[in-house]
């Protein structure tokens, strides 16, 4: 329903309704479980209050509310806001970054589960090594189509972890 005021002026001014909403904000600080799961097991199970996710067609937000969602994984960073609650591997309060390479993600129920087939935590990734990959990958010569696709793959994977080690705390 529309506000009408009226100034000193003597004009009738409208304001748009506000949205039911706008007067039940909840607080930022709002968090959601997630859960980062790997055919080797379990990488993180935690509180958060936002994540970022790298979607096989761009990247993802998710936050506290999300509508229920799937979504297939590509390559790419996945950071979480880790909530002050935390939780099993969570540490501190604070963002944690993640190299992921395909799988899958559900939102639903306040619950975000990403199934993917490989996971790094930025700490464990170190420069060198990332540069010493994306290198060979560089200096690789792929025999057919199949092998040329791996390599791309390889060289995308070097790249992001190299991102990550020299941005979000990696060993150097």
């Amino acid at each position: 329903m529309p506000i009408y005021h009226r100034p000193s002026n003597g004009q009738t001014l409208i304001e748009p309704a506000r949205s039911r909403l706008a007067t039940t904000e909840r607080p930022v600080a709002d968090s959601f479980d997630i859960r980062l799961i790997t055919p080797q097991g379990k990488v993180m199970d935690t509180k958060a209050t936002y994540a970022v996710l790298p979607a096989h067609d761009g990247q993802i937000g998710v936050m506290h509310g999300q509508s229920p969602l799937v979504m297939r994984l590509g390559l790419g960073e996945l950071r979480v806001d880790v909530a002050p609650t935390g939780g099993q591997g969570a540490g501190p309060a604070g963002s944690r970054y993640f190299v992921i390479e395909g799988g899958f993600a559900q939102v639903l129920n306040n619950r975000l589960s990403i199934l993917t087939t490989r996971a790094a935590s930025a700490e464990t990734l170190s420069v060198p090594e990332a540069t010493k990959e994306l290198t060979a990958a560089r200096e690789a010569r792929p025999a057919t189509l199949a092998q040329a696709d791996k390599n791309t793959l390889d060289q995308e994977r070097a790249r992001v972890k190299l991102r990550l080690a020299a941005q979000h705390g990696g060993k150097l």
